[in-house]
């Protein structure tokens, strides 16, 4: 996969070689207001989103930032599209009592690359088959 760093940019890495997510840096300072303050955050760097057949790439949130700070990714997981060749950048959500900022070169998100379903095809039915969830909600699996 190819990247092109803009100025002030880094190259996505990894901690650990084994590590599913690359880690993503801001470029600029940013200030994310407290009780739901939400910023864009520019991260770089462009891809060429073109990551093989069957896969893509999605921007998802660090666990330690979203619970030490509760500053996450407001739409994890993110989803970069093939053809996107702007700045890859995180929106971030500050759900903390507290303004947080954000320095340039703070690791901000990780970018997972992932396979995906390449041929599946949505058809337009009239009705759909029972299961026994039915259309209970979010939560009715239990505690």
């Amino acid at each position: 996969m190819k990247i092109k760093l803009l100025d002030g940019g880094e190259a996505p890495t990894k901690a650990h070689d084994e590590d599913t997510g690359f880690d993503l840096k801001a470029r600029t300072s940013v200030l994310l207001k407290k009780n739901g303050g939400r910023e864009l955050v520019p991260c770089g760097f462009k891809i060429d989103g073109k990551a093989g057949e069957g896969f893509d790439i999605q921007i998802r949130s660090r666990s330690g930032l979203a619970l030490r700070d509760g500053v996450f990714v407001l739409n994890a997981p993110g989803t970069v599209d093939i053809g996107y060749r702007g700045e890859i950048s995180v929106i971030l959500c500050n759900l903390s009592k507290s303004d947080y900022t954000v320095n340039v070169g703070d690791k901000v998100a990780q970018m997972v690359i992932g396979k995906y379903v390449e041929d599946c095809n949505l058809e337009v039915v009239g009705s759909i088959s029972d299961s026994a969830r039915m259309d209970n909600g979010f939560g009715s699996s239990g505690k």
